[in-house]
């Protein structure tokens, strides 16, 4: 034998045990005997099941509040109660004009501005007016975060707070 073949031989020799042991082992291993529960676990065969939900589970995201408050049920009471603007602020300080230096004409004061999504709400000589709204003359155009463009005698101005 040369010693290319003995080295060939030495190569398959651990292949050749491994393989014969495999053999006796699997040959000579009987299989474990099932117990009554694998056999029924073996025999399981899946049934659909039917979940009445009452309704969907809703889901929120983002930084929008999902708790609103419900709506309030409308009598003719509440209806001539909720005719907006309501009118001057009782104790509220405004009614009064201010001079414009610049102009020497008399301006509206804006007194707070609250915007809350769709709600925009600004206080005007102690009236509450929204976008559209109108008193004594003022119709307000438009409200933004910090200033209100309101129309007066055909001029429109930029209302801020002071």
């Amino acid at each position: 034998m040369n010693f290319r073949a003995k080295v060939a031989a030495s190569m398959m020799l651990p292949i050749a045990v491994i393989a014969i042991q495999i053999a006796i082992f699997s040959w000579k291993i009987p299989a474990p005997e099932l117990t009554p529960a694998e056999r029924e676990l073996l025999n399981f065969s899946p049934r659909q099941v039917q979940l009445n939900l009452p309704k969907p589970v809703p889901l929120f995201t983002g930084a929008r509040n999902p708790v609103t408050p419900p709506e309030p049920k409308r009598t003719e009471a509440s209806a001539k109660a909720s005719s907006f603007p309501p009118g001057p602020i009782p104790g509220a300080k405004g009614g009064e004009e201010r001079k414009s230096v610049a102009t020497s004409q008399l301006l509206p004061e804006l007194s707070m501005i609250y915007s809350d999504g769709g709600v925009k709400i600004a206080i005007i000589d102690g009236h509450v007016m929204r976008e559209g709204s109108e008193t004594s003359g003022l119709k307000i155009i438009r409200i933004t975060k910090n200033r209100v463009l309101a129309r007066t005698g055909g001029k429109e101005i930029w209302l801020t707070i002071e």
